[in-house]
């Protein structure tokens, strides 16, 4: 990170707006904060961590309200804005304080952030819309690569704070180098490779089981057992197929035995039927008889028809106009009544002519008076709606008296509400809040600490146990390589044994060289091989890895009980802190009293706004009411003037007629009553002259219907008569047995074609029957059902057996197919058990889980390199005494490259820990690391670069020598396009940085002067 521009105001002491250029400190590399005590010069640190982090240089000075300058006025902002660059891209973050004191005379805060990015046309361009206090600290850690805690370990070492890195343990060493040297990425590629295995592993087990459930399901343990149910399937299919073809060779017999007897069978089957069929023929010669007779009387019956016919339509027109006949002297007698009626109703009618004439003098005199009825309907309206004017500006005025009353009772309860919140519950709210974030903080500390004690039993359970099975290891190495030592002293002699057999005297022992061998060894009463020797050793060292794991995991699991149990006591002490700030006050009440606080609070702006509401609307009423007084007066003179005139047109009008209505109504009415009249005059005099008409017709229809009624008799008489004579001549006895017997021509077809078929019939059956009894005459029924039986049961066997043999067949070819599925399993699982081995040999090894990691063996590679460096530094500090060096760590057979820092002391010889320097000691060496550090970090490419250092005093502890040590050190920043910062009142130091800033600080607050 290179600082660009910092700017700020309102800010701790100061109350103008201060703006610092870093480029006017790139040639110097070194530039010096200095001022009296107290003037703001950590403040400028602080403005660039605000900016970052929102939390200070020292992390002790709380939020960015605590930070406001107390000199400032109300309206002025607080403001802090830091420019910076990373990996050659620009960015600006901003944070904001604004202040408005409310009219309860409480002080509402407004804080505001923001994070940008320069783009390329040389905007800067905002990374949220309405970004949160979180994600600005979440950007600045992604840009910049380091949190809060590792930014004031590395870039910004705070006041009291230099040594930090210096002396930090390993853990928090790692974590900063981590992100230093991006080293993360070896950890993630040994993470990821013992992931693999782990995959691997479980498709390993996977692969296994799915060999074990193909093997069960088929009842077999290995292959082998496969192949044997393989063959025995192979002999079941053969006997299968020989026991099938014995089968098929006796049902080919069988079935031509039984078709030469079918033969013969049906013969005497079909002669039954037919004996069965003629009998039943000659059953029916009665009703065929029956027929013969329908059938004659039918054609006579037909000859007749057409006479019947004609008397029958004669008949029908003969009653045809009988009727007619009886219709119309109906008729003209209806007209005869009809026309006496017309007569009498007419008569009736004009005996009203006087009346009438009445009427129409009366619709005269009402049409004359339709306009005086106008002029008195609009002034009774007029005056009605004056009348109504007058009673509403009355009803108005009342209401508004009335609302006037009920608003200033209202105004008061408000006013009276709104001083009793403010001076029982707003006054309070800033001591609440307060006492109510210690209650949360407690709550959170309390929390944290008993998780971590449940943490320091599980480690401590867990050392127990790890312990055990040490210790349980020790006594089975113990054992085992008692038994390994026996054994092997047996395989030593059965050795020396077979070699002795070989030898002979002369001849060189391979041994011990010897030519003599006057006592063999004798033959060992146990046969002991290689193999066994071999085994029993790798379960030894197997045991030992085992051992030495146990003991780096115990190491590990004392480390972090280690670890939480300094962190269980400085909870203790916070909470402990926190209780007696607490002292006498319960959270539930606290809690209860300021959410009470706050909801009573919230209501004050709401209770002004409606105060404010309430007086604008008295005001209104007041104005309101005085103006419909006035109203009122006017609109009273206004109706008395309108009841006047209704008055005296009202004296013209009709008795029992009020309005024009009423009288359009009665003029209507006598309308209707004279058209009524007249309608209905009209209306008699052309019916009577319609009934004249309709009787005059009646009479000559009449005279018409008689004459064509004697015609009509003379014909139907004459048919009638030639129809009976016919029906004689043909032996029926009657009409009604001639309709018996009257059938329609197809009826008669049929019933004559059904003779015919049945005489046709008769003759062929019988013929038939003739045929069959000779060709069965000297036989006898044969019996084929036990021959079908036979048959039957022959292929069911054979079906069954080819079902046998299929089923054969197809389990044959499954278990095949296993076999073939399985030998593939088998290599596949060779395969991933391979590639496991491989894996998780590569991946624990990186990982460290038997040796140092990879990711510590490049952090140790790495702060060697700063040691280096930081060494090349301090061999101008009190004449090269001191050198830096890494520890190692030592844990059970395996040994990890420690983190951890010592010096070697070139005056006594010998190492010592960093803490017992002392401190200008102290600080002399973490400046060289620091900058040993900033260095390494700028040679590397992926981690973070180290452009940039503040240092906040330390130089006050140092004498002229040591400064002037020191001063060579930062001298080696020149040059090297790095920058730092030094905060120090010592004199010596502005007589030796000539680039500068001084703070100056005086009643109206501190100031900035820029040096260069």
């Amino acid at each position: 990170m290179i600082p660009l521009k910092l700017s700020f105001q309102a800010f701790g002491p100061y109350v103008k707006k201060q703006e610092i250029d870093f480029d006017k400190f790139e040639n110097s590399g070194v530039f010096l904060i200095h001022g009296i005590t107290g003037s703001g010069k950590t403040t400028i640190l602080d403005a660039m961590t605000y900016a970052l982090y929102g939390k200070s240089s020292g992390g002790q000075r709380g939020d960015i309200t605590a930070m406001r300058c107390q000199l400032c006025k109300e309206e002025i902002p607080t403001e802090v804005e830091f420019i910076f660059k990373v990996n050659e891209k620009t960015y600006k973050f901003t944070r904001s304080l604004n202040i408005r004191t409310k009219r309860n005379g409480t002080k509402e805060y407004a804080l505001t952030q923001n994070a940008m990015f320069l783009d390329k046309s040389g905007v800067f361009v905002p990374f949220f819309e309405n970004p949160k206090i979180r994600d600005i600290e979440q950007k600045s850690c992604e840009i910049i690569g380091l949190n809060h805690e590792q930014f004031i370990q590395v870039i910004m070492l705070p006041q009291g704070k230099f040594e930090k890195l210096l002396v930090a343990k390993s853990e928090e060493k790692e974590e900063i180098l981590v992100t230093l040297f991006n080293a993360e990425k070896w950890q993630e590629a040994a993470d990821w490779i013992c992931n693999e295995a782990r995959n691997i592993s479980r498709d390993v087990t996977v692969k296994r089981e799915n060999i074990n459930m193909i093997l069960k399901s088929e009842n077999a343990g290995t292959i082998e057992d496969l192949d044997n149910h393989i063959s025995e399937l192979n002999k079941n299919i053969e006997l299968t197929s020989d026991e099938k073809k014995e089968a098929a060779q006796l049902l080919a017999a069988e079935k031509t035995k039984l078709e030469i007897n079918t033969d013969l069978f049906n013969l005497f089957e079909e002669k039954t039927r037919t004996e069965n069929e003629l009998k039943t023929i000659r059953e029916q010669e009665n009703k065929i008889s029956i027929l013969s007779t329908k059938l004659d009387k039918g054609r006579k019956s037909q000859s007749i028809e057409q006479k019947y016919s004609n008397a029958m339509n004669l008949y029908s027109q003969f009653n045809e106009v009988r009727q007619r006949l009886e219709t119309e002297k109906k008729t003209n007698a209806d007209c005869i009544l009809a026309k006496e009626n017309l007569q009498k109703s007419l008569d009736e009618l004009k005996k009203r002519e006087s009346e009438i004439e009445k009427l129409k003098e009366n619709k005269i005199i009402a049409e004359g008076l339709i306009q005086v009825y106008r002029q008195i309907s609009s002034a009774r309206i007029i005056s009605e709606n004056e009348s109504k004017k007058y009673e509403l500006l009355k009803a108005e005025d009342t209401l508004n008296q009335e609302q006037l009353v009920l608003t200033k009772d209202k105004l008061k309860k408000y006013s009276d509400k709104k001083d009793f919140i403010f001076n029982n519950y707003t006054m309070k709210l800033p001591e609440l809040r307060e006492r109510a974030e210690k209650f949360i903080l407690l709550d959170k500390k309390t929390l944290e600490l008993n998780i971590t004690g449940l943490e320091i039993k599980k480690a401590e359970n867990a050392i127990n146990m790890l312990n055990k099975d040490l210790e349980k290891n020790k006594k089975t190495v113990t054992t085992k390589i008692k038994i390994y030592e026996e054994t092997y002293s047996r395989y030593i002699e059965q050795t020396a044994y077979i070699i002795s057999e070989k030898l002979e005297d002369g001849k060189p022992c391979p041994v011990c060289g010897s030519i003599h061998h006057p006592q063999k060894p004798s033959k060992s009463t146990e046969d002991v091989d290689s193999k066994l020797i071999k085994d029993m050793r790798t379960s030894l060292d197997k045991l030992s890895e085992e051992a030495a794991e146990l003991n780096n995991i115990i190491a590990r699991q004392e480390a972090n009980k280690f670890s939480k149990s300094e962190k269980y006591q400085s909870l203790e002490n916070e909470i402990a802190e926190i209780g007696k700030s607490l002292d006498g006050f319960i959270k539930e009440d606290t809690l209860s009293e300021l959410k009470t606080a706050e909801t009573e609070s919230g209501k004050l702006n709401d209770l002004l706004a409606a105060i404010t509401a309430i007086s604008s609307e008295i005001a209104k009423l007041e104005t309101k009411i005085s103006e419909l007084g006035n109203q009122l007066s006017s609109q009273g003179k206004l109706k008395e003037e309108t009841y006047a005139n209704y008055n005296s047109l009202s004296i013209r009008k009709i008795d029992g007629i009020d309005d024009e209505n009423a009288l359009m109504n009665k003029i209507n009415n006598l309308k209707n009553e004279i058209t009524r009249y007249t309608d209905e005059l009209s209306a008699l005099t052309d019916k009577s002259l319609l009934a004249d008409k309709k009787l005059s017709s009646s009479n000559a229809s009449l005279l018409f219907l008689k004459e064509d009624l004697e015609i009509r008799t003379k014909d139907y008489n004459k048919a009638k008569e030639e129809y009976l004579d016919l029906l004689k001549q043909n032996g029926f006895a009657d009409t009604q047995e001639f309709k018996f017997f009257l059938t329609d021509q197809d009826t008669l077809d049929e019933w004559d074609k059904k003779i015919q078929d049945y005489i046709i019939e008769k003759k062929s059956v019988a013929k038939n029957l003739e045929r069959l009894e000779k060709l069965t005459s000297n036989k006898s029924k044969p019996q084929i059902e036990n021959m079908k039986n036979i048959v039957s049961e022959l292929e069911a066997k054979i079906t069954q057996l080819e079902k046998q043999s299929a089923l054969l067949n197809e389990r044959k070819n499954r278990l095949e197919t296993l076999v073939k599925r399985v030998c593939e399993e088998q290599r596949l699982l060779k395969e991933l058990i391979r590639k496991y081995d491989s894996y998780y040999s590569f991946g624990t090894t990186l990982r460290g889980d038997k040796g140092i990691s990879l990711r510590r063996y490049v952090l140790g590679v790495m702060l060697t390199s700063v040691t280096v460096e930081a060494n090349r530094l301090l061999k101008n500090v009190h004449g090269g005494r001191y050198q830096l060096c890494r520890t190692l760590e030592g844990s059970g057979r395996t040994r990890k490259a420690g983190l951890e820092l010592e010096v070697f002391d070139g005056y006594s010889g010998e190492k010592r820990g960093v803490a017992g320097l002392s401190g200008g000691e102290k600080f002399l060496v973490s400046l060289a690391l620091s900058l040993g550090l900033s260095s390494v970090v700028q040679a590397q490419s992926g981690g973070i670069k180290i452009d940039t250092m503040f240092i906040d005093e330390g130089f006050g502890s140092l004498d002229s020598s040591s400064i002037a040590d020191a001063m060579n050190i930062l001298g080696s920043v020149k040059g090297s396009k790095r920058l730092v910062g030094i905060i120090s009142h010592v004199q010596l130091l502005k007589e030796t940085i000539e680039s500068s800033i001084t703070v100056q600080k005086d009643r109206n607050g501190s100031t900035l002067v820029i040096n260069n």
